[in-house]
């Protein structure tokens, strides 16, 4: 099964032969991928076009780490992040899903088992919804991170935004708080999940007239509910 369209894929690799056949392969499958070979570089490819569906990286990459870029992305991003490495330690794969990755795949990794892997985070993880969502007068356009409400940009943190992306991507339905922690703060979080109560409190105030859309479910998660006549607060 491969994507109905070109899915931009951050792929930072040093060693030049991998790096070739993986993309080839990729592209094959149908995927548009960006090549790069040195953590700076895969930084400053991320950071001038935010609208990458997901990103494979390896750990060796030459300046910043591979666990280190994987770390930045992962500060402003829920997109799926796949780490490539050389070892086989348990050690070194801790601090690949520490830095918030999503899979951790052995090098020469297997390009059927990548593809594979790749799709079923990109089916899971929804960020194949739409770049920009607009539910009357909200607006979260996840190419640029921007907000607005009713024409108005509102500025929101990174993880903000992310939360506020994620819940409205599953408008009316119940999300479980350790669904939210794992989509947004990662897998191998480790933190208070208060955390999530605090970050939606800070949203509510944001989102003005809008706050009540935002619904707690004591004990079970958070609901982006959304009625097109039931916007205003009451």
């Amino acid at each position: 099964m491969t994507p109905a369209r070109l899915a931009p894929i951050l792929f930072a690799e040093e060693e030049e032969i991998s790096r070739k056949k993986i993309s080839q392969y990729l592209s094959m499958q149908g995927y548009y991928v960006v090549q790069t070979q040195e953590g700076a570089e895969t930084l400053e490819k991320y950071e001038k076009n935010k609208a990458f569906e997901a990103a494979i990286i390896s750990d060796m990459l030459p300046g910043r780490n591979g666990c280190a870029v994987c770390s930045e992305i992962r500060k402003k991003s829920l997109i799926p992040i796949i780490m490539l490495t050389n070892s086989n330690s348990d050690k070194e794969q801790y601090a690949c899903y520490q830095s918030g990755a999503d899979v951790c795949l052995k090098k020469p990794v297997n390009l059927e088992i990548l593809s594979v892997r790749l799709q079923a985070l990109l089916h899971r993880s929804g960020v194949n919804f739409q770049q920009r969502i607009s539910l009357g007068g909200l607006t979260l356009d996840r190419g640029k991170y921007e907000f607005s409400l009713d024409g108005n940009k509102i500025s929101l943190t990174p993880r903000e935004f992310n939360l506020l992306y994620y819940l409205v991507s599953h408008k009316n339905i119940v999300v479980p708080r350790e669904k939210i922690l794992g989509a947004v703060w990662g897998k191998s979080y480790i933190g208070n999940e208060r955390t999530i109560d605090t970050h939606i409190k800070c949203l509510r105030k944001k989102l003005e007239d809008y706050q009540n859309c935002l619904v707690t479910f004591r004990k079970v998660g958070y609901e982006f509910q959304w009625k097109q006549n039931a916007l205003k607060k009451e």
